[in-house]
């Protein structure tokens, strides 16, 4: 997630950069972490039917940002912000 949305940590790896989303710079690793707790609370229901060997896409709003969470095989694999 850094790795792909964090500018202090990001690693080129996307080629498409006009489409490439970053979380804002002054945020720390505890603060994206925060993110997404709140968005896993926020589609709590929704994460409890995705099944141990599945996958999906949930969003939520924090702090009036809009961010896309990737849940697999029972773990957070994505968190970015969406496009504004």
């Amino acid at each position: 997630m850094l790795e792909r949305h964090h500018p202090r940590y990001w690693t080129y790896s996307k080629k498409n950069v006009k489409k490439q989303t970053f979380f804002d710079s002054k945020l720390s690793i505890k603060d994206v972490e925060s993110i997404a707790i709140n968005v896993a609370k926020q589609n709590r229901s929704g994460l409890s039917k995705v099944s141990s060997t599945g996958s999906k896409q949930f969003t939520g709003t924090v702090d009036g940002v809009k961010y896309v969470m990737g849940v697999e095989k029972g773990h957070i694999r994505q968190l970015y912000p969406l496009l504004k």
